[in-house]
């Protein structure tokens, strides 16, 4: 099954901060759940539209763990999963990161891949590393990441990082940061709640009132302080 990757930039970005100050490579869960969306297409051998399922997996949220939960093999060890995450249902994949490495997967990752699909349904893998740029360019460090899917070690799987749009009008794509919790009577096909449009314009309402206020009141304070350097000037000409 082809699946998507939706995790929203606060997440992904809090992430990468906690690989970057890690004093060792880490190892752990993302925690989510899985869904899909149906949509309409069409191609050229008919003018006729068809139903499409999009299935994709939604990343709220990540665990970093103290003790791998495989052995050399990459055998699950079940009593240090639960012994950390005791709600399994809540798992829907797992990253490593590695320093000064490819986004690549290791025969160990393959055999971890292999033994975590046979435990928990659905999954995916994510591979993140950083690399040390060169002095001529002025950023610390590069990151590279790449997901697969847990049954499919082949082909990487598209990743969609959400809520980072250059337009207040992709509103409508908004996915949620809070933690996912589960509900007693659904499994793993859960979407996240609804979030109201209009609380969403709401906000983006306020931020640019705010934004227009802090503007104007730097604006000035500019003003006032180039009023003081022309005074400053003209005395010294005097």
């Amino acid at each position: 099954m082809a699946y998507l990757v939706r995790i929203s930039g606060t997440v992904l970005s809090s992430l990468l901060y906690e690989c970057a100050n890690a004093e060792a490579d880490i190892e752990g869960f993302f925690l989510g759940s899985l869904s899909f969306r149906t949509t309409l297409a069409s191609d050229d051998s008919t003018d006729l539209a068809f139903e499409k399922r999009e299935d994709f997996i939604l990343i709220h949220g990540f665990q970093i763990l103290s003790e791998k939960p495989y052995d050399s093999q990459g055998n699950m060890i079940k009593q240090i999963i639960k012994s950390q995450q005791a709600d399994i249902s809540s798992l829907v994949g797992y990253f490593k990161f590695r320093r000064q490495s490819e986004a690549c997967l290791s025969i160990r990752d393959q055999l971890w891949m292999q033994s975590y699909s046979k435990n928990i349904p659905h999954g995916c893998i994510a591979i993140l590393s950083s690399n040390l740029n060169t002095i001529s360019d002025k950023s610390t460090q590069t990151y590279s990441f790449a997901f697969w899917d847990m049954k499919n070690p082949v082909n990487k799987i598209p990743i969609q990082i959400t809520n980072m749009t250059e337009s207040t009008l992709d509103y409508k794509k908004f996915m949620s940061n809070a933690p996912y919790k589960p509900l007693t009577t659904s499994s793993s096909q859960i979407l996240p709640q609804t979030i109201s449009p209009q609380d969403i314009i709401d906000q983006y309402d306020t931020m640019y009132e705010e934004s227009i206020k802090a503007l104007k009141l730097s604006a000035d304070k500019v003003m006032e302080k180039e009023r003081e350097l022309a005074a400053l000037k003209k005395r010294l000409q005097r």
